[in-house]
């Protein structure tokens, strides 16, 4: 059985989460070096999201174990992230434009937050 839609979501779901778990460390030294009078609050809630993606990355390792999905390789280019990996013992490749990568990470971001979707992109 070739690979299904469900599998490419977890690929990519692995691909997405350690960047963001990336961006929330960015932003809690931003917010340490910050004058935000209320920075410590902040960076407890930063933390808090950490802990739940770094438990979604485990989550999503032991699903890719389950379904027999590997990643073989990452390389990172100026534009785009490919990887290499095996569903099942066929072999496949994914590409991922940075801009789509931080979009996805700007919509997971906004669910851990709890924040409609809908109001990242009113203007």
């Amino acid at each position: 059985m070739r690979q299904t839609e469900e599998d490419l979501k977890i690929v990519k779901r692995y691909l997405e989460l350690p960047y963001l778990l990336d961006v929330l460390e960015l932003d809690k030294k931003k917010m340490k070096e910050s004058s935000l009078k209320m920075s410590r609050v902040y960076s407890i809630k930063l933390e808090e999201i950490q802990d739940l993606v770094t438990k979604d990355i485990y989550e999503v390792k032991n699903e890719m174990r389950i379904k027999g999905i590997k990643i073989i390789e990452q390389t990172k280019h100026d534009d785009r992230l490919i990887a290499d990996y095996s569903c099942r013992n066929y072999k496949h490749q994914i590409t991922l434009l940075w801009s789509k990568v931080k979009f996805d990470t700007e919509v997971s971001l906004a669910n851990y937050l709890g924040i409609v979707i809908d109001k990242l992109f009113d203007k």
